[in-house]
């Protein structure tokens, strides 16, 4: 699919799109083609990528800071220590499949 076409799907700026699919494209996630036949495929079945792998390609220094200044909080803050724990175990659980069908999203997988 082109970045136009998911850009006035979503509502999300094509410019920034394009930003986000580049790191998802570094990260091994699509795979990004210029020009007249160009657009954005998933490079791996939607049902293998987790929520998690998108948030790390997306936010990736971020949320290695964010995770290890949860790791280093003090004890008697464990609370957001389980709390961010346990968030993270759901990215990883759910998969962009589950979001689409979800989202009622229909997935071309070819082009």
């Amino acid at each position: 699919m082109r970045v136009s076409e998911i850009a006035e799907i979503t509502g999300i700026p094509a410019p920034y799109l394009a930003k986000i699919f580049q790191r998802l494209s570094d990260a091994g996630i699509v795979n990004s083609k210029r020009g007249y036949k160009g657009g954005v495929k998933l490079i791996r079945p939607p049902e293998e990528v987790s929520l998690l792998d998108i948030d790390s390609a997306i936010d990736g220094a971020k949320t290695a800071a964010h995770c290890k200044m949860v790791e280093e909080t003090p004890r008697s803050n464990t609370f957001w220590q389980a709390f961010h724990h346990s968030y993270r175990e759901k990215l990883a659980s759910m998969t962009l499949a589950e979001v689409l069908a979800y989202q009622s999203i229909p997935l071309v997988t070819t082009r």
